[in-house]
């Protein structure tokens, strides 16, 4: 199978041993020679803008088009990765041959195996694979994603029974010293699902939504950190002063040293999970390579884990959830507060 993000286009193969030679012949024709029928476009073309237009009535996905448009804003990440009702029907085979032979080559690409082949029958098989592509691909350049250091509301109204609302704020960096501090004060806020405080607060104690959860999203040229959940919509202000107070308890308070060891067992505990597969180790390995991570990052992660103290995760959430730099994000029925800043179209859809 093949896929595509808003940094890169990946493929994945799995296939027996004894089929591995056909296989693997079958990828470089796929690769090098795609006939791009018109009956295939037009087909995948009109089911995307079906996808489109039956979207257009969900508001999780209207919430995460106001998003893309607001924080990513004057920045590629903004557009819609896929496609617009006016865009995609302007998409020709041209087009797609004239991506595959400018973008993909030998330079920018990253390749991941896990299974029963030795090196030397692989080395075979990617020559035969790759071999053909061009040595450099021809890219536009693109510039980190600019946070304003203000804090702001932004509201597309929608008259729904439910508000969709998202918390976000600059993320942090793989490189910075509080990353992993930042990981284990993420799952004890609201990454731990139905064991978060979040969670406990505004489900649990106040019944005021069916699920809320954050997380660190991150890109090539941003980091974001989010905290999503809907209410009813009388309830919104509600809900974001419950976020606003686990916000600040973490970031003044820090956690219990029992919240500390249970998300450190959970953290830990959990990777086995993901390396229960050839195509899930596969997958892990090339996650390492497109974050320029050594191969023993496991280890490492397991080592930096086991040593955040409460003091570390008090800090990594005082420079995460930094009051001056939230973006909240609001679509539902209009709140009353001339503080707000109202979008009319949703952009990128049509």
């Amino acid at each position: 199978s093949f896929s595509s993000s808003r940094d890169n286009f990946s493929g994945s193969l799995k296939t027996l041993t004894k089929y591995q030679d056909t296989a693997f012949d079958l990828l470089k024709l796929s690769l090098s020679q795609p006939r791009f029928d018109e009956e295939a476009i037009v087909r995948m073309r009109e089911a995307n803008m079906a996808r489109i237009r039956s979207n257009m009535s969900d508001p999780e996905w209207l919430a995460a088009r106001l998003s893309n448009a607001v924080i990513f804003e004057g920045h590629p990440y903004a557009r819609n990765s896929g496609g617009t009702l006016t865009s995609l029907p302007l998409i020709t085979a041209d087009d797609l041959r004239q991506k595959l032979q400018t973008q993909f080559s030998k330079k920018n690409l990253i390749v991941a195996v896990a299974g029963n082949v030795t090196p030397q029958d692989l080395a075979i098989y990617l020559d035969k694979v790759f071999g053909d592509l061009p040595d450099e691909p021809t890219l536009t350049s693109v510039e980190k994603v600019v946070w304003p250091q203000e804090p702001r509301t932004i509201q597309y109204d929608k008259e729904i029974p439910q508000t969709q609302i998202e918390v976000a704020y600059p993320g942090i960096e793989r490189t910075d010293p509080d990353y992993f501090a930042g990981e284990v004060m993420n799952y004890i806020l609201g990454g731990a699902g139905f064991g978060s405080r979040l969670t406990d607060v505004v489900r649990e104690q106040n019944g005021l939504t069916y699920g809320i959860f954050s997380g660190t999203s991150e890109m090539d040229y941003a980091s974001v950190f989010t905290i999503e959940t809907s209410t009813r919509a009388e309830k919104t202000e509600e809900v974001l002063k419950l976020i606003d107070q686990e916000t600040s308890k973490i970031t003044e308070n820090g956690v219990t040293e029992k919240e500390l060891r249970e998300a450190k067992s959970y953290l830990l505990g959990s990777v086995p999970l993901s390396l229960t597969s050839t195509d899930r180790i596969a997958s892990v390995m090339l996650g390492f390579q497109a974050e320029h991570l050594p191969a023993n990052y496991l280890d490492i992660r397991e080592r930096e884990i086991k040593n955040v103290t409460r003091e570390d995760i008090k800090r990594s959430a005082r420079k995460i959830l930094n009051p001056a730099a939230k973006t909240v994000l609001l679509l539902g029925k209009p709140l009353e507060d001339d503080n707000i800043r109202r979008i009319e179209t949703l952009p990128d859809i049509e």
